[in-house]
């Protein structure tokens, strides 16, 4: 999943991977910078926006892709500033943005995300033996 929201206003929160890689350490991640400012994450159901991503692979520690969105750029109401037609709202994904299968949250509040990978193609699924 891609982490979009998070109740800390940081937009940052701790998971834990131990069910995925043994690793017993928090890990820090990052909700995407353009939708943790949304000032209801409700609204993020009505954004007009996409997530571009790598095509599934095994790779736990690996991950690229961009998430985009037009409301975000020029709805006020979404945002809470001054509607600028001309631009496109696009920001970088990367690792630190996700959440895989078999992690938990280690943080208190809660989080929206945006699935991008189920069944077959989840890391946990291809890391399978």
């Amino acid at each position: 999943m891609i982490l979009l929201h998070t109740t800390e206003k940081s937009g940052a929160v701790f998971i834990r991977t131990d069910q995925l890689d043994g690793e017993t350490d928090w890990k820090l991640r990052k909700a995407v910078s353009c939708t943790q400012k949304v000032d209801r994450p409700s609204r993020l159901t009505q954004v007009d926006g996409k997530i571009v991503a790598n095509p599934p692979n095994n790779l736990i520690y690996d991950f690229q892709g961009f998430f985009e969105s037009k409301d975000l750029a020029t709805n006020a109401s979404v945002i809470g500033r001054v509607p600028d037609p001309g631009f496109v709202a696009r920001e970088g994904l990367s690792l630190e943005n996700t959440m895989w299968a078999n992690t938990v949250l280690a943080s208190s509040g809660h989080v929206l995300a945006m699935v991008v990978y189920t069944g077959l193609e989840t890391r946990a699924n291809m890391n399978q033996r």
